[in-house]
């Protein structure tokens, strides 16, 4: 299969910007503004870096997974600064970024994002030129967009005077002009206060950004999407290392089964990707430990299709968004979205059925006792034929049972 590597990493990007979007209950607006906004500053003061601003932008909210609801929007500055989760979101933000091949800079903006030019920022309280420049106009670019939801019918010189009056305080004089420039006078960026455009304009913006600088013959997209599956699962109390383990059982099912060589590709990065869209269910029911209600078990059942609607714009992964969309489906078609059933229903997908569900069962939950494998396997057998396919269960019964040896 021929990959454009480069245009696949900045759409992989693209679609983890999203989950962290989701994630926080709001859509791509904050996230692509600040990358519009920075980015077009960063062309004026930082030049050779602009495409490390940019996913910077993109990816600057990562370490808020796990945060609760709003919390850093709802805390004025004081408070952010005393409390060990918010202090420390750019931190974690950095430390996953960096794990990203050739976004090792854009780690370093993220990092710096909440400094402060007079010294009042977090993590590390940096003043003047100790803020990575890349860094300050993420600043000022977030702070723009949190002055914009509170000032929703002021025109640009409004918010321009409205943030003056941290200039040499939060913003370097010098950051502030370059800002009030790009708000003010760039005609395409005035349309960043209007949701509606956002998302072409910052498509036109990655267009034009030099590619990023990736190693030759390096497993770029698996490293990516590992990363991509790790945030995913960190939102949950109970799901540290689900995707990466049904990952690696999908892909003994798929190797048992003498699936080609391209089709265990798929499936190990279908189920890498395949819960992307549980960011968007609020912990509370994902972490209940007592049976869903079923207005909660409906909006359980939305994930799949999230999870389609996420990937569908990455080119490369078309071929993976029926398996994501239908791997909640049950072979006698009692399962979800679609209420597929048989051989109607993805091989693939029915193979990320049977590696979820036994991950599920030899995991800790809120809602039930973890099981050893055998008692997984038995599990597994009495549902064979009504919730999964009996030829992948019984290749099933050979490969885990193997894991106890």
């Amino acid at each position: 299969m021929d990959i454009n590597l480069g245009n696949s990493f900045s759409q992989i990007v693209s679609a983890l910007s999203q989950i962290i979007a989701l994630e926080n209950h709001k859509r791509m607006f904050h996230s692509w503004r600040v990358a519009i906004i920075s980015t077009e500053m960063a062309r004026k003061i930082t030049p050779e870096t602009v495409n490390q601003v940019f996913y910077a932008g993109l990816l600057h909210d990562v370490g808020t997974i796990n945060l609760e609801e709003n919390l850093l929007q709802q805390l004025p500055w004081e408070r952010q600064i005393v409390l060990p989760q918010i202090r420390e979101h750019p931190l974690r933000g950095a430390r996953i970024v960096e794990e990203i091949p050739g976004l090792d800079l854009a780690a370093n903006i993220i990092l710096d994002h909440h400094e402060r030019w007079d010294g009042g920022g977090y993590p590390h309280q940096k003043r003047n030129e100790e803020i990575n420049e890349g860094a300050q106009c993420l600043r000022i670019a977030d702070a723009y967009d949190l002055c914009l939801e509170q000032n929703p019918q002021a025109d640009c010189w409004k918010i321009i005077k409205i943030m003056s009056e941290y200039k040499s305080k939060e913003f370097s004089p010098s950051v502030f002009e370059a800002f009030s420039e790009v708000i003010a006078h760039d005609i395409y960026c005035q349309d960043v206060s209007r949701d509606e455009c956002l998302q072409e304009v910052a498509g036109e913006i990655q267009k034009s950004l030099p590619e990023v600088q990736l190693q030759a013959k390096s497993d770029v997209i698996g490293v990516t999407l590992r990363v991509f599956a790790r945030v995913i699962d960190a939102k949950h109390q109970y799901t540290s290392g689900h995707s990466q383990r049904v990952s690696q059982y999908s892909i003994l099912l798929a190797e048992s089964l003498g699936l080609s060589h391209d089709e265990v590709s798929q499936i190990k990065w279908a189920s890498l990707l395949h819960d992307a869209g549980k960011v968007a269910i609020p912990q509370t029911i994902l972490n209940k430990p007592g049976p869903l209600t079923p207005e909660e078990f409906a909006l359980v059942k939305t994930h799949p299709e999230l999870t389609a609607e996420i990937i569908k714009f990455i080119t490369v992964f078309q071929n993976l968004l029926l398996i994501v969309r239908h791997h909640h489906e049950h072979f006698n078609g009692d399962g979800y979205p679609g209420s597929l059933k048989n051989t109607n229903i993805p091989l693939l997908a029915r193979v990320i059925t049977v590696a979820d569900a036994f991950d599920a069962m030899t995991s800790p939950r809120p809602y039930q006792r973890m099981k050893s494998i055998k008692e997984a396997l038995a599990e597994l057998v009495v549902q064979k034929g009504r919730q999964f396919d009996g030829q992948i269960i019984d290749r099933a019964e050979e490969v885990f049972l193997a894991l106890t040896v």
